[in-house]
């Protein structure tokens, strides 16, 4: 979602008129780029779930699998779902979504680690990592 509004969405916008289906796509992005990570922040703010900080090595191989997902959207549509790894050449797709991979992983971590302080600092407990 960070990515999406910081890198993509200053691309996207400009380029999309307030009628029709520019008008559909302006909401779909904001829904589609707000409304899960509101989901996962309330839910986990509000439960007793806990996001594990040593788990954020698992968003990396997730990401680099998004990969595979994103060549085959393009292989689909015919054109590329985001216009950073657009597959015109692989090897720097390949090392874009590595990056975006480790970018992920690093804001999961300090993710996880504000939510644990939030909820300590709230209910006076520690969590049990």
């Amino acid at each position: 979602m960070v990515i999406f509004w910081v890198g993509l969405a200053p691309y996207i916008f400009p380029n999309l008129g307030w009628t029709g289906h520019d008008l559909y796509m302006r909401f779909h992005m904001v829904t589609l780029h707000c409304i899960p990570f509101f989901q996962t922040t309330f839910n986990t703010m509000l439960t007793d779930m806990e996001l594990v900080v040593e788990d954020w090595t698992m968003v990396i191989p997730m990401g680099l699998l998004y990969m595979f997902a994103n060549a085959l959207g393009k292989l689909d549509c015919g054109v590329a779902i985001y216009p950073v790894v657009d597959w015109v050449n692989p090897v720097l797709t390949v090392l874009g979504w590595t990056f975006l991979s480790l970018s992920m992983a690093t804001m999961y971590y300090y993710w996880a680690i504000a939510v644990k302080k939030w909820r300590a600092s709230q209910f006076g407990v520690e969590s049990r990592l």
